[in-house]
């Protein structure tokens, strides 16, 4: 099967392949699930593992935010807090039409995938 992510055409065999190269390349402070084993017919598996990851990506975010608006100083705070609503804005841009298994799965992956990006650069910020 096919699946569109932000207008490319992609396997979904493909797409757990980038995730795994994607979550080995920008692993969390938490281990997170090597999705790339489950086989691409087994959707189910495939959305809790992703589902899993997104969770201890979204809860690290959270709090490396929280962390960051508790030591800038106020304009700091104001910038990084207007950032943080564009991130939201783009990251809302995940949302799939298709409200298949597969089309949720695609875009999990797609929030995975932003949700990493982003906890990355609030961390080199906090450095």
């Amino acid at each position: 099967m096919k699946l569109f992510l932000k207008h490319k055409q992609i396997n979904f065999s493909n797409l757990l392949a980038l995730l795994t190269l994607s979550i080995s390349i920008n692993a969390s402070a938490q281990q997170l699930a090597d999705c790339s084993g489950i086989p691409a017919a087994d959707v189910p598996a495939t959305l809790d593992c992703l589902d899993a990851n997104y969770e201890i990506l979204d809860k690290d975010l959270n709090q490396t935010y929280k962390q960051l608006m508790s030591t800038l100083p106020e304009d700091q705070k104001k910038s990084l807090r207007e950032e943080q609503r564009k991130w939201i804005k783009k990251k809302s841009s995940c949302k799939n039409k298709d409200e298949t298994p597969r089309g949720y799965a695609a875009q999990r992956y797609c929030e995975v995938d932003e949700t990493q990006k982003r906890l990355l650069i609030l961390k080199k910020i906090g450095k």
